[in-house]
């Protein structure tokens, strides 16, 4: 699986899981105008190997196979008018980790490791007016796919 696959299926999980319009649920950081509540925002960071390639192929082509074990931080945020509407997605999201639909949507190739943060509220005041909010922050694992056209002597 590649990062770029990552973002668009954990978008479409998040979306599914907390029954929300796919245009509510946005990749954080991007630099776009705020967009209007409820939505959820998430981003992904800290990427990192976590053992040596478990699988290592050389085709006929030369085109060589590396799949490494990886780790991810990911980042959840839930804002909502709505004073527990926020954690209500997020309790939702981190429940649906936990189901069949997992599966469905990243066909077993990403896994929920473990929480690093639990949903925690964070209402906050925007024009004299509480906003609920709400994160959550888990650890997924994953396989990446590397392609490397490393040659063949015998074509050179």
């Amino acid at each position: 699986m590649e990062i770029k696959d990552i973002y668009s299926k954990t978008q479409k999980f998040i979306s599914i899981a907390c029954s929300l319009p796919l245009e509510d649920v946005v990749v954080e950081n991007q630099g776009k105008p705020r967009d209007l509540k409820p939505y959820i925002s998430f981003y992904l960071r800290s990427f990192r190997s976590i053992s040596q390639p478990i699988v290592r192929e050389l085709d006929e082509d030369g085109v060589q196979t590396i799949i490494t074990p990886t780790v991810c931080t990911a980042s959840f945020k839930a804002v909502s008018d709505d004073l527990w509407e926020a954690e209500s997605f997020l309790h939702k999201l981190r429940n649906a980790f936990n189901t069949e639909l997992q599966n469905s949507i990243f066909n077993g190739e990403l896994a929920l490791l473990r929480v690093l943060k639990s949903v925690s509220a964070i209402p906050t005041e925007v024009d004299l007016q509480t906003e609920g909010r709400a994160i959550l922050d888990l650890e997924l694992n994953f396989n990446v796919t590397t392609k490397d056209n490393v040659g063949m002597i015998e074509k050179i």
